[in-house]
């Protein structure tokens, strides 16, 4: 029975540091702490970039029609009563209206942004088509000038969201995007 116990406080499991082994028990010398620290700039610097280039390569890719098949007939829908009111009452304000949001986790924040540029896809979808004829405005039958200011107001809100939540795992729109267009870097350059 001793013979276990010896085995089980003699076995290390695999990924645990052993104490000095990777740093030396005084700690980093001041030219160490200097490399590293260039070094996370250096990284840090890197994924800026890496994230930018990201960015950019998915704006200027086209929604799938996948995507845009599955979204609801019109913005109203797909921002849900509470986010519309907001984004067409008269007293609209942009702080309000983030005020209001639960932004308490990720998830939240990320199901905003998933209505938010899915209303958005409508909206283009409506202005691209000029869909005229029917008389049927995604933005609840108001006038163009209208239609303009909500449609700003929702890309003003998507555009905030992603600046006071960077880092968030990629939206439905991204990851269709990435999931059903063709590689389009030569357009890029």
């Amino acid at each position: 029975h001793g013979d276990k116990t010896a085995l089980r406080s003699s076995y290390e499991y695999p990924g645990t540091p052993k104490i000095g082994c990777y740093v030396p028990l005084r700690g980093l010398s001041r030219n160490a702490m200097k490399i590293l620290q260039i070094q996370t700039e250096s990284v840090s610097q890197i994924l800026r970039a890496a994230m930018a280039i990201n960015a950019q390569v998915l704006s200027k890719m086209e929604i799938p029609d996948v995507y845009l098949e599955a979204l609801p007939k019109t913005a109203k829908t797909s921002l849900g009563d509470a986010l519309y009111r907001h984004i067409t009452s008269d007293q609209f304000s942009l702080e309000a209206l983030l005020s209001s949001l639960d932004a308490s986790s990720e998830h939240n924040i990320l199901d905003i942004m998933n209505l938010v540029e899915a209303s958005i896809a409508v909206w283009k979808q409506k202005i691209s088509k000029n869909n005229k004829n029917s008389g049927i405005s995604s933005w609840g039958g108001s006038t163009n000038e209208k239609k303009e200011l909500f449609g700003e107001r929702v890309e003003s809100l998507l555009l905030l969201l992603k600046l006071r939540f960077r880092g968030l795992p990629q939206t439905a729109l991204d990851m269709s995007k990435i999931q059903y267009n063709k590689l389009i870097l030569p357009a890029l350059f």
